[in-house]
């Protein structure tokens, strides 16, 4: 990804942190598309041991651990699989701020 998209994504990530949904929907539409590259690239053996690569391989390994064959994990349908797992996780964190409960506030305008 570019310079200026990331830093569009990263101003989406912090309007969705502040609980606008339209914002988490459209982080969520531009992330899609992009993590089974990401995925692939982080289940490669000689890939880097980042943080997010960690997180991949990790999320990778729980949802692998009924079935772990290096085949399965390559597979078209897991990466996807996993791809939607790692969005889910970034999105999730996503949560509007908490209602203030004011129950002896009066709800009728004049």
């Amino acid at each position: 990804m570019y310079e200026s998209e990331m830093r569009q994504l990263e101003q989406l990530a912090e309007q969705a942190r502040r609980g606008d949904a339209l914002a988490a929907a459209e982080l969520r539409r531009r992330l899609l598309p992009q993590m089974p590259c990401i995925v692939r690239r982080a289940l490669r053996p000689q890939s880097k041991a980042t943080a997010s690569t960690r997180r991949i391989r990790d999320a990778a390994a729980a949802m692998n651990a009924h079935a772990p064959s290096r085949d399965a994990a390559q597979s078209e349908p897991f990466v996807q699989r996993v791809g939607r797992r790692i969005v889910a996780m970034i999105c999730g964190d996503f949560k509007g701020p908490a209602a203030v409960a004011r129950p002896m506030q009066e709800t009728v305008r004049f």
